[in-house]
């Protein structure tokens, strides 16, 4: 599991990415049950929280491909919200 955050210019937390695959193999309660409050526990806080599949970083690590980070940002929280 990765799990990182963005912070900004006063380093203060405000967008967490975290690496999840789904559950197209198996249902694990556990990270279920992760998945459930803490997007929640951190809009409370203010702050955005959004998933990258193994997929959708292997496109963004790839120089042939067309998705980039900035791409992928936008399509997650939209463009408004990176300004």
């Amino acid at each position: 599991k990765c799990l990182f955050t963005i912070v900004d210019n006063s380093d203060n937390p405000c967008l967490v990415i975290e690496f999840f695959s789904g559950y197209e193999k198996s249902v694990d309660f556990t990270e279920t049950e992760h998945q459930t409050y803490l997007p929640a526990i951190l809009q409370s806080a203010g702050i955005m929280y959004i998933t990258m599949t193994n997929s959708e970083f292997s496109e963004i690590t790839d120089p042939a491909a067309h998705l980039d980070f900035v791409s992928f940002l936008k399509a997650k929280v939209g463009e408004e919200s990176l300004t």
